[in-house]
């Protein structure tokens, strides 16, 4: 029973520390995810005409929630 406990508790320790590893790998870099989300708002909010016009928050709205869905803070 103490070998099947001590073999149980290093399977889950292994299996513990390769997770967050796996998981960090799947997000892209900072630098990476600046770049997507800089192209995503550039491409897709409408283009301002003035320095007063509220289009401009939506491109920096939409760079945001873009880094947010990444996991960095924008």
């Amino acid at each position: 029973m103490k070998f099947s406990a001590l073999s149980l508790a290093i399977t889950v320790s292994a299996i513990v520390a390769t997770h967050p590893a796996s998981a960090q790998s799947q997000r892209p870099s900072r630098t990476k995810a600046v770049e997507q989300c800089m192209m995503l708002a550039h491409n897709n909010a409408p283009k301002p005409t003035d320095a007063a016009d509220p289009a401009q928050n939506v491109a920096v709205n939409m760079y945001r929630s873009c880094m947010k869905k990444y996991g960095y803070r924008p």
